[in-house]
């Protein structure tokens, strides 16, 4: 009888070493162990539609049993934010150092190590640095700061260098990007050409370091910045092209008032010559007395 007895503790003695031995999975750690996640700003406030989030703050409690070294935990970052890989480290109240957290950014995930054993109920708080992932988007404040109109070979339009209607003409746009406008790789500004004049195909080209521009043949032009201008402060350029005047615009022959959609609306007044006319050649002369003749000059107008 004793011997049954003492079978029967035994056996019980080992059951209750093999069920122990299986750890608790991570999810019911994490579920139990962190007690409560805070999204706050860089002005410490919690987050709100006009608060961008800065950081998040996790608050933990070790509760009835500790926790033990060796111990990991896996640490979900809310929905909607973004983390950078890096380690922070993992305290307590007092400022004890438990363990640390691994950030994966790419799994928008974390890993917490226990290297410490953490007594029970202890309580604690952690954060970590996160951000709200920027959607690309179309800037809406004027950037065009100044623009400059030439023909082909760079000279402005006057009187003695009129353009016809369908002449080359080349535009220079002044752009600036104030550094209010925290603009991101990916944001874009479009703008439309006066529709005095045409592109009869799609021309391509660059802002120099800070994107690309595209001007379609409806008149759009379209700019797209990269990431140098997250970096950089004071951001300007240059944005130009050859383009041509459109003939079939009504009163293209007369003196056009040209208004370029910069940001104190710039206009530029340009003398047109009909196409295919012959320009007309304005005389005047004087006499020469001793000679008896006249002496002319003239010029095309």
């Amino acid at each position: 009888m004793k011997k049954a007895v003492i079978f029967v503790v035994l056996f019980m003695l080992i059951g209750f070493n093999v069920v122990s031995a299986i750890p608790v999975s991570s999810a019911n750690v994490e579920r139990e162990f962190i007690q409560d996640v805070t999204v706050k700003n860089s002005q410490g406030l919690e987050e709100n539609e006009n608060a961008p989030p800065m950081e998040v703050v996790y608050d933990w409690d070790s509760g009835v049993d500790g926790m033990k070294v060796g111990t990991e935990i896996g640490i979900d970052i809310p929905e909607g934010l973004a983390v950078s890989d890096g380690t922070v480290d993992f305290v307590g109240r007092y400022g004890s150092v438990y363990g640390e957290v691994t950030l994966d950014g790419d799994k928008s995930r974390g890993e917490l190590e226990i290297t410490e054993d953490i007594p029970a109920h202890v309580m604690g708080s952690f954060q970590l640095s996160a951000e709200r992932p920027r959607l690309k988007s179309a800037i809406t404040a004027p950037i065009l700061t100044e623009v400059a109109l030439t023909d082909a070979s760079g000279k402005t339009f006057t009187e003695e260098n009129r353009p016809t209607v369908d002449s080359v003409a080349h535009v220079a746009f002044e752009w600036a990007l104030p550094d209010a406008l925290n603009a991101k790789s990916g944001d874009t500004y479009s703008f439309a050409l006066p529709d005095i004049f045409k592109l009869y195909s799609v021309v391509n080209g660059t802002l120099g370091d800070y994107g690309t521009f595209v001007a379609g043949t409806d008149g759009t032009v379209t700019m797209t910045f990269n990431e140098n201008v997250e970096t950089d402060s004071g951001v300007a350029g240059t944005l130009q092209f050859n383009t041509r005047f459109d003939a079939v615009k009504e009163n293209t022959l007369t003196e056009q008032k040209i208004v370029f959609p910069v940001v104190e609306s710039q206009s530029i007044d340009v003398h047109f010559v009909a196409a295919g006319a012959q320009k007309v050649m304005a005389k005047s002369g004087t006499v020469d007395q001793a000679y008896e003749r006249v002496r002319l000059t003239g010029r095309f107008v």
